[in-house]
């Protein structure tokens, strides 16, 4: 059994003026099943604990739920339970997301080594412009190179490449070069205003 969880406040996470509590419930999802798909593990099952602002806690809980079940039937995966709470503090959410591994068992953090390449899915940079609360978790990308290649080690990249290579580099004991030029970048991330490169926004 696989398990993972993590946790989202309203003022460090998401702004729920900015997002609106269905997107902010699509996120609560995602981060979890993106997490399973670092392991190239099957999403089967999720609880959700939920700290409801009293203000329109009803309104809120209806829209955040609309978001939570969109992303898990996107990805089959049964809601079965959780706790709520109403509260005179911000909108709090955590899920825990249990799954199961592949025949294969599940790919950790800590099997790189000297010679492997280092892979990623899609193009980096650009969630501050909101692509964190809109993104598709790897989940069948994960499984699929899974079933296709020896996977040495995997990782989702929710702090950055940079920091995320860094990661899977101390828990397998090696290092890692990463060429600029080969970094696939956003366009949201090309778009960014000066201050900052893309490559910098990428990494």
């Amino acid at each position: 059994c696989l398990v993972t969880t993590d946790m989202l406040l309203e003022g460090s996470c998401f702004r729920l003026e900015e997002a609106g509590p269905r997107r902010v419930g699509r996120k609560a999802m995602a981060v979890n099943l993106s997490d399973m798909a670092a392991m190239a593990g099957r999403p089967v099952a999720a609880v959700v604990s939920v700290g409801l602002p009293r203000k329109n806690g009803r309104a809120i809980a209806e829209e955040l739920y609309l978001g939570l079940r969109e992303m898990a039937d996107a990805f089959d995966t049964a809601i079965v339970g959780g706790d709520t709470n109403s509260w005179d503090g911000p909108l709090v959410i955590s899920v825990t997301l249990l799954g199961e591994a592949t025949s294969r068992g599940p790919v950790t953090r800590k099997g790189a080594r000297p010679g492997d390449w280092l892979l990623v899915t899609g193009p980096l940079g650009g969630s501050i412009r909101g692509k964190h609360l809109d993104f598709t978790p790897r989940v069948r990308e994960a499984i699929r190179l899974h079933e296709l290649v020896s996977l040495h080690a995997m990782i989702d990249i929710s702090d950055g490449l940079a920091a995320d290579v860094g990661h899977l580099c101390e828990e397998s004991g090696c290092g890692a070069v990463v060429r600029a030029e080969a970094i696939p970048i956003s366009a949201a991330a090309r778009q960014m205003a000066a201050g900052r490169s893309p490559l910098d926004h990428a990494l």
